[in-house]
């Protein structure tokens, strides 16, 4: 090349020049080191004026030097973007000067745009020879189509293989004009045609290929042929596309052809810049209105390779791999709109769609240009590795709907597999763009709060499957399909075989796999454990939990028994596969010394399967010493003083497991001489027996047999309070009359009492002022009518004990006793109804059921039980107070006090009542249905039954139950104030659930719950 030719000559004349200079100064160099001689020359001294000339002219040569290299520099840099400009200029179309006038491109056509990609031969257009009548009819039946999708444009290709789909001179074209055929029968039915033209890759009808790095002739066929397309076919918008530079052959020769000035590289870029201007200056020559827009794949530059790149890893990127700078394009104002071809999926690990369209929608703000979307129908519909075609187009389109304003709509490839709507994917879409398919659905996939684990052993028979889900898509359960709740939500029990069971669960493509393996162990506890000395004649209650249905039967001392299945017991879920298996051994007498009789033996059997456990090991004590109250006042005795605020009660000599519901407590205080230890348990000689951890055993001088010196009666507040003042804290009971004796009585039991009976253990002495005062001035409470005293011995205990019997004013009409000691003065206060047709007066205690980490029941399908708990509490506060009720709540978040700390807020607010509030579970058993009112202790039936009447009225009547020791909740067993727990409905039923979860029926249910208690109330008065 001319060019490079004078660049070598230019070196070699700096060459010679070089080379000569250096033999001179050689030469010198061995002139001034030639040996000296005695007879010299004289040297003359080099004077001051010539030494200045001499610096001056180094610095003027070194100035010189200095210019000449910038002045270089900068005239091969100018030389080099004379060349790169060339490229530049031969993409320009010479147009008369201010031809182009600044147009606003009116971008309504795209807007909301919801439009079909076609690309011929594959979606249509298969046989190069069909007539333009069998062309005509494919394009008819694509219309039609596009009517149910509802789509608004459609987006051709115009290049099939090497041709174009239209009428033109330059290249070759197919045998029919498709592209006429195509807008002429979309205009008239209102739908937008936008085409793609291809500036690479077509064949001319002189043979060659059009190809942007070819001389600049070529480049003008590109013009030209874009040219007659904008004038030709009155289409909505042009989009340029395959403007991709490479590296070849052909286009390295052009680089060189222009000198091979500057980086090849960059030359390349130049080259896709400048062709896709042209094109847009083409179209803009005939159509300045018209808008051109930009094909570009998803990826600029991955943010490895460039900072202002993607976070992508994709393998091909536009500006690396097909060295077209699509940012630069975008940005140089040459193009108005581009068209983001996310071949993606939201989920793939290396170009997320959500990345691709988040980053484009970046820059578009920036250089103030729309964009839309064209997603791949085809693979969303074939569920590809990485894709999930369940809702994902749906989701794409959302994804890039939260992108407005630059946002403008979508364009979706793959129309026939559109069409086969595989896995629902193109129903999903339509369904989202009407709005009939909500964001939290679309992106809502299968996740299960039941079970925790995937792989897990039980001794359950059913497992229970809980969780939300995409309702517009059916939960498969091992092949069926499971029904949803109302909300999405789905509760399903699954019955399990004994041994190893594969559960699978499908969702929108998902498969989760669940290996659950069913054991049978049938006994898992036994107590007591601990090592017991009794007392002989104790009965020892024994208590086994045991797979429901086993056979369980214990052996002690040579007795054997066989265990009753009894209920859960109060900590226990009721719908758990293992029950409380109970029954008691009563030990022989006592003899002279210790008699050891060996360990609690429990065997249960289940079906094959059969385990044996060991309990406590029995020794019966000796023969205690007699201790009469007589003769041992002043005695150092070890007595069993209460620390809690009541002890619970038990019959004498037993070892129960949980208390009965007859006994009343012992306040804190009370003090008793301790007789014997069973365990856990200390047996006291007034015949009482408490657990070891509600008192101390304390060794105190024994103070006799006590006295009652001053009594007093009369209603104070609320309240019938009678005052005692003792001579020491001595133990009482306090009992309705008639009342059951044994805790199984009191199943369907209907509370009659009318009399309370009170007996003062150790008593011999009552002062008679102290019997007036209490037989004068108790008729003026609203609970009695009269009472009388009466001095007795207890001949099973030998001790005396004095009886007061208050007379009820109306049988049934007890509401329970707070007992204190304030010094050595017994303090009982007998709650009064309430008065006047309100809960005027009256304090009620609301428990909402479960709390904190304790969900209580997962049955339901839509919520967990401790939420709708509070939530019924919240309400039945509510009801109470509109009529009067002072009420007082043991939780009012998400916490969970433990069962004794709720019954202690009742006890420490001397309430009037305390109500439970539950919900219910059957387990697998779905039907299960209705509303329970339980209780526990007898004096609480009238209450449970008044209020499950009124509550019958809203869900279907289950009637009350007594909470006999099957169920022995601990909220409902306490003797000061009736108590009850009510179960508001089954959460395993999905009907009764719906009717739980429903605001209109809980307040329902809230208002007949404060009913039933003012039935109550006025049914006793």
């Amino acid at each position: 090349m001319p060019y490079m030719k004078k660049q070598k000559k230019f070196f070699r004349k700096d060459k010679n020049k070089s080379q000569k200079k250096s033999k001179e100064q050689e030469t010198a160099k061995i002139e001034d080191s030639t040996d000296s001689n005695p007879i010299k020359k004289p040297v003359k001294k080099m004077t001051k004026n010539k030494k200045i000339a001499m610096i001056i002219g180094i610095i003027i040569t070194a100035v010189l030097i200095i210019l000449s290299v910038v002045l270089g520099i900068f005239l091969v840099q100018k030389e080099n973007k004379a060349k790169q400009a060339v490229v530049m200029q031969q993409a320009r179309i010479k147009v008369p000067e201010g031809y182009f006038k600044k147009v606003s491109v009116d971008y309504t056509f795209l807007k909301k745009m919801k439009a079909l990609k076609l690309t011929p031969k594959t979606d249509l257009y298969a046989d190069i020879n069909a007539t333009q009548a069998q062309l005509e009819s494919e394009v008819d039946a694509i219309l039609k189509d596009m009517k149910t999708l509802d789509f608004n444009t459609i987006i051709i290709d115009t290049k099939y293989d090497d041709k174009v789909i239209f009428k033109n001179e330059l290249v070759e074209s197919t045998p029919v004009d498709l592209l006429s055929i195509l807008i002429e029968k979309a205009k008239a039915q209102n739908i937008s045609v936008q085409a793609i033209y291809n500036v690479t890759g077509l064949k001319t009808t002189a043979g060659s290929k059009l190809d942007s790095h070819l001389p600049y002739e070529n480049k003008e066929m590109i013009f030209d042929v874009a040219t007659h397309l904008a004038k030709t076919y009155p289409l909505d918008s042009i989009l340029i596309d395959s403007y991709y530079s490479k590296k070849d052959t052909n286009s390295y020769h052009e680089f060189m052809r222009y000198g091979g000035i500057g980086n090849y590289d960059q030359w390349l870029l130049d080259n896709a810049l400048a062709t896709i201007d042209g094109v847009s200056q083409a179209i803009k020559a005939i159509q300045n209105k018209m808008a051109v827009g930009l094909v570009v794949d998803s990826v600029w530059a991955n943010k490895a390779d460039n900072e202002k790149g993607l976070n992508t890893k994709a393998e091909f990127t536009a500006l690396k791999s097909g060295f077209a700078d699509t940012k630069a394009i975008l940005e140089s104002k040459c193009i108005d709109y581009i068209n983001i071809k996310a071949t993606t999926s939201i989920e793939d690990p290396n170009v997320s769609y959500t990345n691709v369209v988040t980053w484009w929608n970046e820059l578009c703000k920036q250089t103030q240009n729309p964009f839309y979307v064209t997603h791949s129908g085809e693979k969303a519909n074939q569920n590809l590795p990485g894709w999930n075609g369940y809702g994902q187009l749906a989701k794409q389109v959302s994804a890039a709907t939260k992108l407005n304003p630059q946002y403008y709509g979508s364009a979706f490839t793959g129309y026939k597999s559109l069409m086969a709507n595989m896995e629902t994917s193109t129903q999903d879409l339509l369904k989202y763009y009407k709005d009939e398919y909500s964001e939290n659905d679309l992106f809502q996939n299968l996740t299960l709060s039941l079970p925790k684990k995937t792989q897990f052993v039980t001794y359950e028979e059913a497992v229970q499957f809980r969780g939300k889900f995409d309702p517009n898509h059916d939960v498969i359960l091992n092949g069926e399909k499971v029904k949803p709740s109302e909300k999405g939500g789905f509760s399903v029990w699954v019955n399990l075989e004994v041994g190893v069971n594969k559960i699978v669960m499908e969702h929108k493509g998902e498969k989760q796999t669940f290996t659950i393996e069913r054991q049978v162990i049938p006994i898992k506890s036994v107590s007591p454990t601990k090592a017991m000395k009794v007392a002989g004649g104790s009965t020892i209650e024994i208590n086994v939990m045991a797979y429901k249905g086993a056979k369980v039967t214990a052996t002690l001392g040579g007795k054997t028994i066989t265990l009753a299945e009894g209920g859960a017991g109060e900590d226990n879920e009721v719908d758990s596969t293992y029950r409380n298996f109970q029954g008691s051994i009563t030990v022989g007498a006592a003899k002279n010394k210790e008699q050891n009789i060996g360990a609690i033996s429990v065997k249960g059997t289940f079906k094959m399967y059969s385990k044996t456990l060991t309990g406590s090991t029995i020794t019966i004590d000796k023969i205690p010493d007699d201790v009469d109250p007589d003769a041992a006042t002043g005695k150092v005795l070890p007595h069993a003083v209460v620390t809690q605020r009541y002890a619970n009660t038990y019959p004498y000599l037993t070892t129960p497991g949980y208390p009965q519901a007859i006994l009343y407590q012992l306040p804190s205080g009370t003090q008793d001489i301790v007789e014997s230890v069973n365990g856990d348990f200390v047996n006291l000689r007034s015949g009482k027996t408490v657990k070891r951890g509600a008192v101390s055993i304390q060794d105190i001088a024994f103070e006799g047999n006590n006295a009652i010196t001053a009594m007093t009666a009369g209603v104070e507040g609320g309240d019938t309070v009678i005052r005692a003042t003792m001579s020491w804290k001595a133990p009482f009971s306090i009992l309705p009359n008639p009342y059951p004796t044994d805790p199984s009585q009191t199943k369907n039991y209907s509370f009659s009492s009318n009399q309370i009976i009170l007996l003062f253990d150790y008593t011999t002495v009552i002062d008679k002022n102290a019997i007036a005062a209490v037989t004068n001035n108790i008729t003026s409470s609203p609970l009695f009518s009269g009472a009388s005293f009466e001095r007795v011995f207890n001949q099973s205990r030998r001790i005396f004990q004095y009886k007061l019997t208050l007379n009820l004013s109306k049988a049934g009409s007890y509401y329970g006793c707070h007992a204190t000691y304030e010094g050595n003065t017994l303090v009982l206060r007998f709650n009064n109804p309430a008065s006047g047709g309100s809960l005027a007066g009256i304090t009620i205690a609301i428990d909402p059921g479960h709390g904190g980490n304790d969900n209580g029941t997962m049955a339901g399908q839509d919520t967990v039980e401790k939420t709708v708990n509070l939530i019924m509490a919240e309400k039945v506060k509510a009801e109470l107070q509109a009529l009067g009720a002072n009420v007082i709540m043991t939780r009012t978040g998400d916490s969970n006090p433990s069962l004794d700390q709720r019954v202690l807020t009742a006890h420490n607010n001397q309430v009037d009542m305390m109500i439970s509030c539950h919900h219910n579970s059957a387990g697998s058993n779905a039907s299960a249905n209705g509303v329970e009112t339980y209780f526990n202790a007898p004096f609480s039936q009238p209450l449970a039954q008044h209020v499950q009447a009124r509550l019958g009225q809203h869900l279907y009547n289950r009637g009350f139950k007594c909470s006999v020791p099957n169920y022995n909740f601990v909220v409902t067993r306490e003797k000061q104030f009736p108590s009850i727990l009510i179960e508001y409905g089954y959460l395993s039923n999905p009907e009764e659930e719906q009717k739980i979860l429903d605001p209109t029926h809980q307040d329902n249910m809230a208002k007949a719950t404060a009913q039933g208690v003012l039935d109550y109330y006025n049914a006793l008065r």
